[in-house]
């Protein structure tokens, strides 16, 4: 009995020793509130799309039952984007997510959040005229290993207007 406690103590404490670690970026820009309010007011566009990941396979995973986020492009934002995935327009994030300091609960408060369907539809009504990124999470899991990532792309948005955000990449 001691033999397989000892065994599992063992195996647990290599795994946490493997397991990767969060990275922390400190960011120049702190959130500013007055940048993002502009998402509560009601819009007249409307922002829809799909979002998947082709697998270097071929197949095709979709963000189903995944929420998709709408966030305010500020100063504050481009960074962490920009921290996350470069000066790209569109994107995709593998891994452990970092801890952002400072970091504004305000910033996740001033976002809207929509659901995809089944095939990966998604769509944000009543959008106020502005500029945006917008993030979906495609992933799936292979041998117990965790694939795919975060996909986000840019967007703007002009009063009346329907734009597609068709996000995807290859995975």
């Amino acid at each position: 009995m001691r033999k397989a406690v000892f065994t599992l103590l063992a195996s647990g404490f290599l795994l946490a020793a493997c397991a990767p670690q969060q990275e922390t970026i400190h960011l120049s820009n702190t959130f500013d509130p007055s940048e993002a309010e502009f998402i509560l007011t009601d819009g007249t566009a409307t922002i829809d799309g799909q979002s998947f990941l082709r697998q270097s396979g071929g197949g095709v995973v979709t963000c189903a039952g995944s929420p998709v986020t709408l966030l305010p492009k500020t100063k504050y934002s481009d960074e962490r984007v920009q921290h996350l995935y470069g000066n790209m327009l569109s994107g995709i994030h593998y891994g452990l997510f970092p801890k952002f300091v400072p970091n504004s609960s305000d910033y996740y408060r001033l976002t809207r959040t929509a659901q995809c369907d089944a095939q990966g539809n998604f769509e944000f009504s009543n959008v106020p005229a502005g500029k945006f990124y917008i993030g979906a999470r495609v992933e799936w899991v292979i041998a117990e290993v965790q694939q795919g990532g975060i996909y986000y792309e840019t967007s703007r948005c002009r009063p009346g207007t329907e734009t597609k955000g068709a996000s995807y990449a290859v995975a």
